[in-house]
């Protein structure tokens, strides 16, 4: 299928986008790659809500001050820091609940004569445990990132074959055109030669054949119109000995001094000097005076 002007323009700029990617410096590269990660996960929030967590944080911070960030990313960025204070204030708070609530019962066990070694016991369990917890759910949030960021590879690599199959196509075409191009000059050339050879032979015959020589002209003109051929069938007109088809052109009362052809030799005006014009068809037929 034919590409239309702007599938042309997408992948020239798809070509040249690939190639000043690979004239920057890993530091350059770093800095786009974090400007595409945040667009990427900005369009997730937008569909999903899902914010950056503090591994998300981190991997960009370093790179923010050199990204070109607009208000409604600043905005993003801002609530995701928002949002991961308050789990770390969440999880500092359970923590601290956590111990408290254990050494309360640490005092309790003493009051009533509980050792004191088991309650410290259970307060180091349960906050392996919420440790625990909490490690269990940041695995969970990195293979989320993890998937996330191999369907972005997925989905570039699947562009990059799109572009390249298209420009492939592009070339394809563009060769044909030049064949059809180189073709189409061929011909117009051969007939151009084949006009002139046909006005060049009527000049040759026109002394021993007015109406072949006429003929010859005209079907010069018809193939491809020129001066060279409309030159020829004036010449023929203007000159008072010639006859056409065992007949005088009549018509006019004075010599005929002015003659033109259609462009494709269908008609022809002839002029005197008394002013009068006629137009004829090719068989010498008067057709308006």
């Amino acid at each position: 299928m034919p590409l239309n002007p702007r599938q042309r323009i997408e992948i020239s700029h798809d070509i040249l986008a690939r190639e000043v990617y690979a004239r920057i410096d890993a530091d350059e590269k770093m800095r786009l790659k974090i400007a595409q990660f945040l667009r990427d996960r900005y369009d997730y929030y937008v569909e999903s809500g899902a914010l950056l967590d503090k591994k998300d944080l981190a991997y960009i911070d370093p790179y923010l001050e050199r990204v070109v960030v607009s208000e409604e990313q600043a905005a993003f960025l801002e609530e995701s820091r928002r949002e991961v204070m308050a789990k770390e204030r969440r999880r500092r708070w359970i923590v601290i609940a956590v111990v408290s609530i254990l050494a309360l019962a640490a005092i309790v066990a003493v009051g009533f004569g509980i050792s004191a070694s088991r309650a410290a016991v259970q307060a180091r369990q349960a906050e392996q445990r919420a440790l625990d917890s909490e490690s269990a759910a940041q695995a969970d949030r990195d293979r989320a990132v993890s998937s996330e960021q191999e369907a972005l590879q997925a989905k570039l690599e699947s562009d990059s074959l799109r572009n390249q199959t298209e420009l492939t196509l592009l070339e394809v075409e563009l060769q044909k055109n030049k064949a059809l191009t180189a073709r189409e000059i061929a011909e117009q050339k051969a007939k151009e030669a084949k006009a002139a050879a046909l006005a060049a032979q009527a000049r040759q015959v026109y002394p021993e054949d007015n109406t072949l020589a006429l003929n010859l002209a005209m079907a010069a003109h018809r193939l491809v119109p020129s001066e060279g051929s409309a030159a020829a069938i004036r010449d023929f007109f203007s000159d008072p000995g010639s006859r056409f088809y065992s007949k005088k052109w009549g018509g006019h009362t004075e010599g005929v001094t002015a003659v033109a052809v259609s462009p494709l030799g269908d008609y022809i005006v002839t002029g005197s000097a008394n002013g009068t014009a006629i137009l004829w068809d090719t068989l010498g037929q008067e057709l308006v005076r």
